[in-house]
């Protein structure tokens, strides 16, 4: 079926006694549209059936015409803007007293909506009679409004004929005296269907007591458009992340809707699905995007009433396919860790909802999250760390960490690395030589020097310029030869010697920080027995402990 592109906007015309047609305002979903009924444009949701209390009723802004009460007048009723909308009011009757407003276009409110009135005294014979002309097709609520206030509207009448059939006939029996509406009181309403083609709309208010000479008034006359097509789309809402298969929700009235894709927002448009409303906040449509790249893509949603009006609603959603970026810097597959232990990387999507940090000891299943009290987290990050682990608190050995995201749309996407914990320093320890002794020569340094994950070990020497090297190695070594220290070439003087040992674990997120153990021993190189230290035992030697014998440190 071909479908045309204007949409029209549910309008409200008030008709003030003798006339007066204006476009109201429409609700639409929180915001406020007063138009002419002959401009088409797109338009948003507004309720097919407005409430009793619509427009002047409930005190929504509009403006009144002003229309004299004279027998047999045509006036052309003009909009909101004062443009014609091409709708015409004729009254007719002997209305023998009337009384209008100033002049002028003027708003709704308590005092100008009984301001435009008619009086007719001779209300059994002569009633007051309105016909509108060129109402476009469509369906109508139209109300009448008693007298003005503290006026007596008892068994007022009001018929309302559409071309020569009578519609309805029903009562204003009040009077009037506050600003509180209330249909039957101080009006009434009808709903009249306009054909296609077209037709008259008549009203006509007479006396319904049967006395001769009872009065009538008429305090105003206003048109609702209850018909205007509906559209709306509840679900996805702008730039949401949907899934496909995508459910499309929303609203739509009577008649017929199409509901179709668009990935410029501009033709070409895909259909996803057609059909007859009404629909009231319920599925639309399922769109399966299979195959269609990830990315936003425009939604349309139009629909056409059986008098060929129509309306459309559009919302841009964001069609996700895949997790986009899920890519782990840290940790390293079995790489040792002590201290803090980084975890990080890349983990984002359009249509993120949260990712996982869990560690658990290894061949088990019994994961926990790496930080206390953060079950998950809810930001992206993009090459940076996003959770740290205290392997501080756990014992060491082999743990498995796992790393799981998730989108909007899909299972999880994740990652498990296997790495070991280790907190443990390494062992450093020289056995021999001991402190204080001295030799020469060819010196053997016993020790240990072992780690669970050792890296290393260097045994060193001081001397002026720092340490120097005697020996090292990446094995370990227990109670076993770490070196041989050749003296030979050295200064006589005291020395210390030390063994450094250092594992592979890395600390604190720092890859060149590991744990280190040392032990240093001090030792004196000379001949025994030499004291002067010139590297010969002689007489020097042992003038100076006969000079120092019986001396105490104390």
């Amino acid at each position: 079926m071909s479908r045309t592109s204007a949409f029209r906007r549910a309008a409200a015309w008030t008709i003030g006694l003798a006339g007066a047609l204006s476009v109201s305002t429409a609700h639409a979903g929180g915001a406020e549209y007063g138009i002419n009924i002959d401009i088409d444009r797109p338009v948003p949701f507004i309720a097919d059936l407005p409430s009793s209390t619509y427009g002047a009723a409930a005190n929504q802004p509009g403006t009144w015409n002003l229309v004299r009460a004279a027998a047999s007048g045509t006036t052309n009723l003009v909009g909101l803007t004062g443009l014609a909308t091409g709708v015409q009011i004729q009254q007719f009757g002997s209305g023998n007293s009337n009384a209008s407003c100033v002049g002028g276009i003027v708003q709704i409110d308590y005092s100008n909506l009984m301001c435009d009135y008619a009086y007719a005294v001779t209300g059994v014979p002569d009633p007051l009679n309105y016909t509108i002309k060129f109402l476009p097709p469509g369906q109508y609520d139209v109300y009448v409004y008693a007298s003005r206030p503290s006026q007596n509207a008892a068994n007022n009448l009001v018929n309302w004929t559409v071309g020569t059939t009578s519609i309805a006939t029903k009562v204003i029996n009040g009077t009037y005296t506050t600003q509180t509406f209330q249909e039957g009181l101080t009006h009434v309403r009808q709903i009249c269907t306009i054909p296609v083609g077209g037709a008259d709309l008549k009203i006509a208010v007479f006396d319904g007591s049967g006395e001769f000479g009872d009065p009538i008034g008429c305090g105003g006359i206003q048109i609702v458009r209850v018909d205007e097509p509906t559209a709306a789309i509840t679900s996805p809402t702008f730039q949401d992340c949907i899934c496909s298969p995508a459910n499309i929700i929303g609203s739509v009235g009577s008649g017929q809707y199409w509901l179709e894709w668009s990935a410029t927002g501009d033709a070409p448009w895909t259909l996803i699905n057609a059909g007859n409303g009404p629909i009231t906040n319920g599925t639309l449509g399922t769109w399966d995007a299979t195959g269609l790249p990830e990315g936003l893509y425009a939604i349309r949603l139009s629909a056409q009433n059986s008098f060929g009006n129509e309306a459309t609603a559009f919302t841009t959603a964001y069609l996700n396919q895949a997790f986009t970026s899920f890519s782990l810097s840290g940790p390293s597959a079995n790489a040792v860790y002590g201290g803090d232990m980084c975890i990080g990387g890349t983990i984002w999507d359009e249509c993120f909802s949260r990712w996982f940090a869990e560690y658990a000891p290894s061949g088990t299943s019994s994961y926990q999250p790496v930080e206390a009290g953060m079950p998950f987290y809810t930001n992206t990050i993009i090459n940076q760390t996003g959770a740290v682990w205290d392997t501080t608190a756990v014992p060491d050995g082999m743990y498995n960490i796992r790393v799981r995201a998730f989108d909007e749309c899909h299972p999880e996407v994740s990652q498990t690395i296997p790495v070991k914990v280790d907190n443990t320093p390494p062992v450093a320890q020289i056995t021999s030589p001991t402190d204080c002794t001295q030799f020469c020569g060819q010196v053997f340094v016993i020790g240990t020097a072992t780690d669970a994950n050792l890296a290393g070990w260097v045994l060193q020497h001081s001397s002026d310029n720092g340490w120097v090297t005697i020996s090292s190695g990446n094995t370990p070594v227990v109670n076993g030869l770490l070196g041989t220290w050749d003296t030979t070439s050295l200064p006589k003087c005291a020395y210390t010697l030390r063994l450094v040992v250092s594992d592979s674990a890395i600390i604190d997120c720092n890859g060149v920080i590991h744990h280190s153990s040392e032990d240093i021993v001090s030792v004196i190189v000379a001949p025994e027995g030499d004291v002067t230290f010139d590297g010969v035992v002689n007489v020097d030697d042992l003038n100076v402990v006969l000079s120092n014998w019986l001396d105490t440190c104390n």
